[in-house]
């Protein structure tokens, strides 16, 4: 076998690692609610919007503020299943709406299998093909990609685009052609159309033309002004709004999106994030051992530092790709797992090249090999450790049946809306809930055939944490995806931090039952620490208090 099929089992290596555990947090037929992760929902209805004939062009704020092009290419899939019959676009049951989401969920699983076969390939192309090889089994085993990849949300999706880009941008040095210049320009606008913030990566198109022009040729007007660079640009444009069409005929509402999109993204609206430092440092310590793991983090500084040193061209560009997004998604006060995505590829290229690369003699090109192996293996396997967690019956789910079965009628419960925890139990005739609303904002719920603001539907019995409501619950189910943080940091939540402390520390409630998933090796337990917050929603854990004492509250 010709080594570079070799790449034809690591895209069934990433198909099996991204399959295993896809139906995370979906209804079945005893738990009817929305995704557990809270922006899939957004995702259904902006696709379901689009073929709506007066919100085709402006599928929802979500899409506007964004980007769109995943949305129309979901919505055509939705389309062809309906004109075969194969899908409700009404969804009355869990089976039906299972498939809005699985279907989102397919489309970025291959949107993540191409892009690893055309990253093999741009990296084939520069740095040969054992390099691409090991580089690609680094990526498909890298935690960040192998969760985000069975999502249904823009940021695989996007990195597809961006690396395309990429691999049309090699073409570009390697050959000066024009096509590849319109087919770079084709993949950075349908990124952007995908995901706003991928428009970082028309700084690395610039570079590569810079690298495909002869000492002789460079010049700043060479540099900015080439002809085959303008109409890059002009087919960037073009496809952005191809892609996002909406943004032409609603500029007012897209601008006022994006603003705020940028000001959330600066702000942070993740209470993990809040008063725990700068984002560069949290980024580095708090997230990107989650999504690359520890020992590749490692290897990923040392190869950086390898870069700059050997400051070759394409090493020079991969080193330019990582120190943008990093420093752009630093800048956020906004810390998540799926943000670090765009740096993935250019890391595991400098981690490969660097093993297969930097060693001369014959015994430490076989230790830096099996170096990169072993750490691709233990990736590999943490990857395993949090699929196997997310492929079991969720915490949420094995709670609310507890509760049916042994909590009495007609009990006050409290409960946390967001993150999604019970929704059911407010539609539960045999208990009388209290719904207590601890999120920033309201949670769109696709229910009974429409979709619905949650807020709008229970107003009724959705009340803020206070004295009043303490005093009203019998039990309380308590979701540490929020309180942990309040408690982590009181000083900067002290009314959220107070109530929960009631709830846990005053004697006030007692702990009946807890549930969660613990990521166990074989029969060792592991400890879960603190993960970034989208991890956060897979790995819950759910306590159930009762109250046993009367006493003041205040």
């Amino acid at each position: 076998m010709r080594r570079h099929w070799f790449i034809y089992l690591i895209l069934i290596f990433s198909l099996i690692l991204n399959l295993y555990g896809i139906k995370w947090g979906l209804p079945d037929k005893d738990h009817l609610h929305p995704s557990f992760h809270p922006d899939e929902t957004s995702s259904v209805e902006s696709s379901l919007s689009i073929l709506s004939s007066n919100r085709f062009l402006y599928p929802s704020p979500t899409a506007l503020g964004n980007g769109a092009m995943q949305f129309y290419i979901v919505a055509l899939i939705y389309k062809i299943g309906q004109a075969f019959g194969l899908l409700k676009l009404s969804p009355g049951n869990a089976q039906d709406l299972n498939k809005l989401y699985l279907i989102g969920r397919f489309v970025t699983l291959i949107m993540s299998a191409l892009m690893i076969f055309f990253f093999f390939q741009a990296i084939k192309m520069i740095f040969g093909v054992n390099t691409a090889l090991l580089a690609s089994f680094l990526l498909s085993a890298l935690p960040g990609i192998v969760i985000s990849s069975q999502y249904f949300r823009s940021e695989i999706p996007a990195l597809f685009w961006i690396v395309l880009a990429f691999y049309f941008m090699t073409k570009i040095v390697q050959t000066k052609n024009s096509k590849f210049y319109l087919l770079a320009g084709m993949s950075v606008g349908f990124a952007t159309s995908t995901k706003y913030n991928s428009l970082v990566i028309i700084i690395l198109l610039i570079v590569a033309h810079i690298l495909s022009l002869a000492k002789k040729e460079r010049s700043l007007k060479r540099y900015f002004l080439d002809k085959k660079l303008i109409y890059s640009f002009l087919t960037i444009a073009l496809t952005f709004i191809i892609g996002s069409p909406g943004i032409l005929l609603y500029p007012g509402e897209f601008k006022e999106r994006l603003f705020k999109q940028i000001f959330y993204y600066q702000k942070g609206v993740v209470i993990e994030s809040t008063g725990m430092g700068p984002g560069w440092l949290g980024y580095f310590t708090q997230v990107l051992p989650y999504s690359l793991t520890l020992p590749i983090q490692v290897l990923s500084i040392i190869g950086l530092i390898w870069a700059f040193l050997k400051h070759r061209r394409w090493e020079i560009f991969l080193a330019i790709w990582t120190i943008l997004y990093y420093l752009a998604m630093s800048n956020a006060n906004y810390w998540l797992v799926r943000y670090t995505i765009p740096l993935l590829p250019a890391l595991s290229g400098i981690i490969a090249h660097f093993i297969i690369d930097a060693p001369k003699q014959k015994s430490l090109k076989k230790f830096f090999l099996i170096t990169g192996l072993v750490v691709a293996l233990i990736a590999t396997t943490c990857s395993l450790l949090l699929d196997s967690v997310r492929a079991a019956k969720d915490p949420r789910h094995i709670a609310y049946d507890w509760v049916r079965e042994n909590i009495p009628a007609n009990k006050k419960i409290g409960i946390e809306l967001t993150p999604a925890s019970f929704y059911n139990l407010a539609e539960d005739n045999e208990n009388q809930t209290i719904a207590v609303h601890s999120g920033k904002s309201g949670i769109q719920l696709i229910f009974q055939n429409r979709l619905e603001d949650f807020n709008n539907k229970y107003q009724s019995v959705v009340m803020g944490l206070s004295d009043k409501m303490l005093s009203q619950i019998d039990y309380y189910i308590a979701n540490d995806q929020i309180y942990q943080h309040y408690l982590r940091v009181p000083h900067l939540f002290p009314v959220e931090s107070r109530y929960f402390g009631k709830i846990f520390y005053s004697g006030l409630f007692t702990k009946i039952a807890e549930f969660e998933n613990p990521i166990k090796l074989f029969n060792w337990r592991l400890p879960k620490g603190y993960p970034p917050h989208d991890y956060r929603y897979f790995l819950p854990t759910i306590t159930i208090y009762q109250r046993v004492a009367t006493d003041s509250l205040k």
